[in-house]
Order: structure tokens, then C-alpha cells, then sequence
């Protein structure tokens, strides 16, 4: 059996090579509950050891949360998050975020609240969430499944995010997993000291935790009423009601496709959002993108101004103030919120625009 990590209450996972899994599960564990706080870490497989400890994720072959037994790979085990997601099973961080995430998630966002925001609040303009509301906490916590457990959990269980005939373009080595995976020690140290380095990987996974929950609580959700509010407007902003103005910049893909479904409004009705660009205080226009493709938008500007310098670019659209429009169309700008708002008409009206 290796070293162990620390003291107090005992959580117990498998030796050898770490997933981000388990580094995900024993990093919540230990940092943002009561009861398993600065807990020592044993890494082993042998079922006499892991008998007397207190929490055991990962391995040991059982799923018995009243005992504190939070195993995924036995034949029998088939729980998942919800109805939502009957392909993916949980992985022991999804198991660890079903029996514990609620008070994972309370004392997570006093240390954010206490760390981020608190000491700037005075000079920012959203209003902080209501956490002591149920449904404000449900869905951040539903979120934060989709957002990250989700993907854990698919990934640890082998499910592919795209159909397995489709052949990627590229893989992405720059997530969650690749990283984690990175803190195994080298194939040729001969004398590994796993538990350092399953230390350094759940730092890696627990930074990962906070970025994602800080979205969400605290970038995320207060964008919401922003966004609804220019698509309640969008008639008085434009009789074309394909285009609305955001009175402040923020996050604003997801909620757009969310309250298109609230409202019935017609399919890839919305097509364009515009807003002030923060740095060079000028205007942007940017095309909604397809829900189901990043990179594809409903309608990309005038295909005539695409890539073109700003002198052409100014005479061919007979914008003056025009300053920019991207080579795939998805997005442009100009000094004026009139002129933005003429980029997105000329384009809408003109049957050869694409």
C-alpha cells in the first residue's frame, strides 16, 4: 500500500494510475464537506484495508451510499443522473456530487462569494443570486452537472459525445481528463510518488470545480434577466424582431436558445445580437449561431463584406462607419449602434446576401 496523504477521517480509492474521476471526488471531498474535511487519502485496492475506512470511491466493487460505499464498475450498477441522461452512468465524482453536492455546492459558493466577489461588489453591477432561494440553488446545481460532472462522468464510462462513425478533426487534449492525466508520474520514474502527485491533480481538478461554479453563479445566471429582457424589447429594437440589443454586455448563447423555447418563438427566429464591445466602447453585431454547431450561424452578414479591408469594406456597404466584418460573417462591427443595427438590415433584406 502507498504513503497516505494526511490525517483525521479516512477516504479510501484505488492505487496505481489516477482518473479525474476519483481526483474530482476525493478534491470535493475533502475541501468542501463537514465531515470529510483534510481527510487522509488511502490509495489501495486490498478489500481488509478498505473495510475500516470511512468513505471509499472508485473501488472496492460496491454501491451502498448509506454505508458510504461509492463504487461504479460492478456488472450490476447502472444509476445516473437523471432521466436526462439514460446513456451515462455516474462515475464515483457523479456519485460523490449525488450524495454530498448540495452541501458541496453551499459552502463552495461562500468561499467564492468571500473570495471574488465580496471584495469588489461596491464597483460591479449584477445582482448577486439569492442562494438561500431553492430554486436559484437547484439550478445552479443542475447546471453544474451538465456543465462538469456530466462529462466526467461520460468520459470515465466510455461514452462518446459524437456518433463513433464520425471521425474527429482534431482531439482535444486541453480538458479536465488530459490535464488530470498529466499529473500521473512519468513511465520511467522508478520510484513514483503517487501521492504527491494525486495531491497536484486534484488541485488541477478542484480549480476546475470553482472556474465552473463561479460561471455559473455568478456570470451565468445574473446574465439572464439581461438577455430576456432584449428579447422582450427586440420589436421595439427592430420590426424585424430578428435582432436584439443588449443594453449590457454579458453571456448570452445559452439563455437566447432557452428563452426562444419559453416564448414559442419561431424556429432560428433570432438572428443577430448586438452590443457594446467593453474595450474599444464601439458596437458589435454577432450572429446566433446554430444551437446544435458552434460554428455555423443562422445568418452569417453580407457574404460581399466578408474579410474585406475597412476603405472597401466602408464602400461597398455604404456604412461610413463601419469598422470590421469577420471572413466567416459571424461577426462585425462599427462606431455606431445605428450603423451596427444597418448591418444586420441589409443583410436580413437583401436575398443575395449569402
Amino acid at each position: 500500500m502507498e504513503q497516505s496523504l494526511s490525517t483525521k477521517k479516512r477516504i479510501g480509492t484505488h492505487d496505481g494510475a489516477f482518473h479525474m474521476d476519483e481526483v474530482l471526488g476525493c478534491a470535493l471531498l475533502t475541501r468542501y464537506t463537514s465531515e470529510y474535511a483534510g481527510a487522509e487519502i488511502i490509495r489501495t485496492r486490498d478489500k481488509s484495508i478498505l473495510d475500516t475506512l470511512d468513505i471509499v470511491i472508485d473501488v472496492g466493487g460496491q454501491y451502498i451510499p448509506e454505508k458510504n460505499r461509492l463504487d461504479h464498475h460492478q456488472r450490476e450498477f447502472t444509476e445516473t443522473w437523471s432521466s436526462l441522461y439514460p446513456t451515462v452512468k455516474l462515475s464515483s465524482a457523479g456519485l460523490v456530487y449525488k450524495h454530498f453536492g448540495h452541501e458541496i455546492l453551499a459552502n463552495a459558493l461562500q468561499r467564492l462569494y468571500q473570495d471574488r466577489i465580496k471584495p469588489i461588489e461596491a464597483s460591479i453591477s449584477i445582482t448577486v443570486p439569492d442562494f438561500s432561494d431553492k430554486n436559484t440553488v437547484n439550478l445552479i446545481f443542475e447546471r453544474l452537472y451538465k456543465n462538469l460532472f456530466l462529462v466526467v462522468d461520460a468520459i470515465d464510462n466510455g461514452v462518446e459525445a459524437y456518433p463513433k462513425d464520425t471521425k474527429p478533426l482534431y482531439k482535444n487534449s486541453t480538458g479536465l481528463e488530459a490535464r488530470v492525466g498529466r499529473c500521473n508520474p512519468p513511465w520511467f520514474d522508478e520510484n513514483p510518488d503517487y501521492y504527491k502527485c494525486f495531491s497536484e491533480a486534484m488541485k488541477i481538478a478542484e480549480d476546475e470545480f470553482l472556474c465552473q461554479l463561479y460561471n455559473i453563479a455568478f456570470i451565468w445566471l445574473p446574465s439572464k434577466k439581461i438577455v430576456e429582457k432584449a428579447v422582450e424589447d427586440r420589436l421595439n429594437f427592430h420590426p424585424s424582431g430578428a435582432m436584439i440589443f443588449l443594453d449590457t454586455s454579458c453571456p448570452w448563447k445559452d439563455h437566447l436558445y432557452d428563452i426562444e423555447r419559453e416564448l414559442a418563438l419561431p424556429e432560428q427566429h433570432l438572428k443577430y445580437v448586438i452590443y457594446t464591445d467593453r474595450v474599444s466602447k464601439t458596437y458589435r453585431i454577432q450572429c446566433v449561431s446554430d444551437e446544435k454547431s458552434t460554428f455555423t450561424s443562422r445568418l452569417p452578414l453580407h457574404k460581399k463584406w466578408r474579410g474585406v479591408p475597412v476603405q472597401e469594406l466602408r464602400t461597398i456597404s455604404g456604412i461610413a462607419d463601419i469598422v470590421f466584418v469577420h471572413a466567416t460573417g459571424f461577426i462585425g462591427g462599427a462606431a455606431s449602434l445605428e450603423s451596427v443595427k444597418k448591418m444586420g438590415e441589409l443583410t436580413l433584406n437583401d436575398p443575395e446576401s449569402q
